[in-house]
């Protein structure tokens, strides 16, 4: 497996939060407010903003609930892989960086070792195996 593979679950929950954030930015447009109520008759051209806002909202939910499979089998893809690793160090380190999503700073920290180092051992396996 390469570096770029095992990076795919930061972007799969990268994803995940942005769909998050967009389908309540449309509950918000969806509520009261967003609507005009001066009691004038409307043209609504077939479907209300609230409709279309509504229709919107329920494919992101479809995105949203498809990304969230898309995770899930990655991180147990990933998991798999890593449980594969014999060499226990590298093991914890990649478990660090792919699945907890930490930056090598941070696990240089928890190793005590220079950020550099772990990245390159990491690395180093990953062309080996």
């Amino acid at each position: 497996m390469t570096e770029k593979e095992l990076n795919n679950l930061y972007y799969i929950k990268k994803r995940i939060n942005r769909l998050n954030n967009r389908l309540k930015e449309l509950e918000f447009e969806t509520g009261v407010g967003s609507m005009a109520i001066d009691g004038m008759p409307h043209s609504h051209n077939g479907n209300s903003i609230i409709e279309q806002l509504m229709i919107r909202k329920d494919e992101l939910n479809r995105k949203l609930e498809e990304e969230k499979k898309n995770k899930i089998d990655e991180e147990l893809k990933i998991t798999n892989y890593i449980s594969t690793v014999e060499d226990e160090e590298i093991k914890l380190i990649m478990e660090l960086r792919f699945i907890e999503n930490k930056v090598w700073e941070k696990i240089g920290e928890e190793l005590y070792c220079d950020p550099r180092t772990v990245a390159r051992k990491m690395r180093k396996y990953l062309k080996t195996h």
